[in-house]
């Protein structure tokens, strides 16, 4: 039995046993008290065995009632008889008043099967309970990793082919263009496997990601990355911050214009982790509670299954400036 160890349940037979016994004992000899406590003990056990074993999950539990309430009625009928000639037989003597023996016996039969029937129902509750848990544990972790691994196909397909062209073109930037992808799947296949990474490690990636989407541009890329306080002791859920950055490019003006920029800044605390992704966006870009799409959804699901409520993720929009303002516990 789940949760009813064989040390629990021979410790309460032995306690139920003695008590018995020390009870018994002004009426009988020892051995006659130990004698008839052993088989009225076996009568308790017999109708505890079969609540808990037999009659709580065949019948209470799957909600047939009358059958229950039937083999219940018969069960306690049979003990109270058993228990009765065993009252009579080793006190050597007629019970004087047997209709308040009976009720005696009626009332510990129930009390014992009563007791059986809570414990099944209440262990059963925990074990549903517990089952219903690991279930959402792991629906959550799937969900997680189904989340961790949307980073948009269609910048890796971008990337391959702006390094297509480069190996045609003999570009010096080639290589390192290759070694920064590398660098990148490395991360996304590997450390992201685990809940936390540092947070350097991130920002590692981070630097690649960047590197990676500058080859879609002529000119420079306009990004500007500040941290504080990050050292290997900070630990965070991982590809958060490559689909905020993700985002910031998608929305932003850069390619169009020439003051165009990204800033991201990550501030540690003792407490927080405090990040800020800010860029420049055109005036025809969509309200502020549709920008993002994907990618912050994304983030924000991510967020509620790994920290619950003690998040907070602002997203302001003022026309041609937009920011992401997140706050997430230090672990």
């Amino acid at each position: 039995m789940k949760n009813f160890s064989l040390i629990q349940q021979v410790g309460f037979w032995f306690f139920l046993l003695f008590s018995m016994i020390m009870i018994t004992q002004g009426e009988l000899t020892l051995a006659g008290a130990v004698q008839r406590s052993l088989i009225m003990g076996a009568a308790y056990a017999i109708n505890f065995y079969i609540c808990f074993l037999v009659l709580t999950p065949l019948y209470f539990e799957r909600k047939r009632y009358t059958e229950f309430i039937l083999y219940m009625l018969l069960m306690h009928a049979v003990i109270a008889f058993l228990r009765f000639n065993i009252d009579t037989t080793f006190l050597h003597r007629l019970v004087d008043k047997p209709y308040k023996k009976l009720i005696v016996i009626i009332v510990t039969n129930l009390t014992v099967s009563s007791f059986s029937v809570m414990l099944r129902l209440s262990l059963s509750r925990l074990d549903y309970e517990r089952k219903y848990i690991e279930k959402e544990k792991e629906q959550i972790s799937t969900e997680l990793q189904l989340l961790k691994s949307q980073i948009h196909p269609h910048f890796l397909f971008n990337t391959l082919n702006n390094l297509y062209t480069l190996i045609l073109q003999r570009s010096d930037k080639a290589a390192d263009a290759l070694m920064r992808l590398s660098d990148l799947l490395r991360y996304l296949l590997y450390e992201c496997e685990q809940s936390k990474v540092r947070l350097r490690k991130e920002m590692d990636a981070l630097r690649s990601f960047i590197a990676l989407h500058q080859l879609k541009y002529e000119k420079p890329v306009h990004v500007i990355l500040t941290e504080q306080n990050v050292d290997d002791n900070v630990m965070i859920e991982p590809m958060l911050l490559i689909p905020l950055i993700e985002n910031a490019f998608k929305y932003s003006d850069i390619g169009i214009n020439e003051g165009a920029y990204i800033k991201l800044e990550v501030i540690v605390s003792e407490r927080h982790i405090n990040i800020e992704i800010s860029n420049t966006t055109e005036r025809q870009q969509p309200p502020a509670n549709d920008i993002g799409g994907i990618g912050l959804r994304n983030v924000r699901r991510r967020l509620e299954l790994s920290y619950g409520a003690s998040f907070s993720l602002d997203i302001s929009d003022l026309g041609n400036f937009f920011t992401v303002r997140l706050q997430i516990p230090r672990v």
